[in-house]
């Protein structure tokens, strides 16, 4: 008999497992879709999305629904269609900043302090020093720009 009971007992803990909860992502919407481009790029969406309520405690936040962007940080911008190398080294620095481009026409940069004021700026070639030691310690940004249009931009560490 004790070993029917426990035969049963684990039966039925093995049949919950069977039946539990799982996670999979759904939306309850009125309508959406999903779109692609042809370069890779999707577009999700839902129209009328009735149960949406964010909660928030602390530094923890909590949204139900599953149409919820993706956080991506970058520490910079690269143009897709600029296909040449450009190189920012070391990074960071102290001193001098190497800047290297496989790029064979007028390059120029830029660089600017977190408030947008213009530090540094000039035309390169293939490979250009930049001397940062007056600078004082932080983030900077530098920028490079091919005939009016910028293909790159790049944090820059100043130690």
């Amino acid at each position: 008999m004790k070993t029917f009971i426990q035969t049963v007992v684990w039966l039925l803990l093995g049949s919950m497992t069977a039946f539990s909860q799982t996670l999979s992502p759904s939306v309850i919407a009125l309508a959406g879709g999903l779109e692609k481009t042809p370069s890779g790029m999707t577009l999700s969406w839902t129209l009328g999305e009735p149960i949406v309520d964010p909660l928030r405690s602390g530094n923890v936040y909590l949204t139900q629904g599953f149409q919820q962007p993706d956080l991506k940080i970058s520490t910079g911008f690269v143009d897709p269609g600029f296909e040449y190398s450009l190189e920012v080294f070391p990074n960071p620095t102290q001193a001098d900043l190497i800047l290297q481009s496989t790029y064979q026409g007028e390059l120029s940069f830029r660089m600017v302090d977190v408030s947008g004021r213009l530090l540094r700026e000039g035309n390169m070639q293939t490979r250009e020093v930049i001397d940062i030691s007056p600078l004082s310690a932080g983030v900077y940004v530098l920028y490079f720009v091919v005939e009016g249009k910028m293909v790159r931009s790049e944090l820059i560490s100043k130690q």
